[in-house]
C-alpha cells in the first residue's frame, strides 16, 4: 500500500477534535481502515474517465438537468416494478 495521508498522529489530532475516546485496539483498527479507504480514492483517481460522460456541475455553480433519460426510466421500471403514484416502490426495510 502507497504512503496514506492518515498517519497516527492524525487519527489522534482527528479524534480529539471529534472528542472521540479511541481505545489502541480501536484505534489501529481505525487506522487500517482509513488508509485502506484512502487507498481506494488513490485508486479511483488514476481511472481514465470517457470523454462522453456529462460533468455534473460547471465552473459557474450550476448544476447540470436533472432530467431522467429514456434509458434510465426503463432500468428504472424493471428494477421496480412496482409503483407508488410516480414514485418506484422498495419493499420494506424494516418489519
Amino acid at each position: 500500500m502507497a504512503s496514506s495521508p492518515i498517519t497516527p498522529k492524525l487519527l489522534r489530532h482527528l479524534a480529539s477534535l471529534a472528542r472521540v475516546a479511541l481505545q489502541e485496539k480501536e484505534a489501529d483498527r481505525l487506522l487500517r481502515d482509513l488508509q485502506r479507504i484512502t487507498a481506494l480514492f488513490g485508486e479511483l483517481q488514476k481511472l481514465s474517465m470517457p470523454h462522453h460522460l456529462q460533468e455534473t456541475s460547471h465552473s459557474d455553480g450550476r448544476a447540470r438537468d436533472d432530467a431522467p433519460s429514456p434509458q434510465q426510466s426503463a432500468r428504472g421500471a424493471e428494477a421496480f416494478p412496482e409503483t407508488e403514484r410516480s414514485f418506484l416502490k422498495l419493499p420494506p426495510l424494516f418489519q
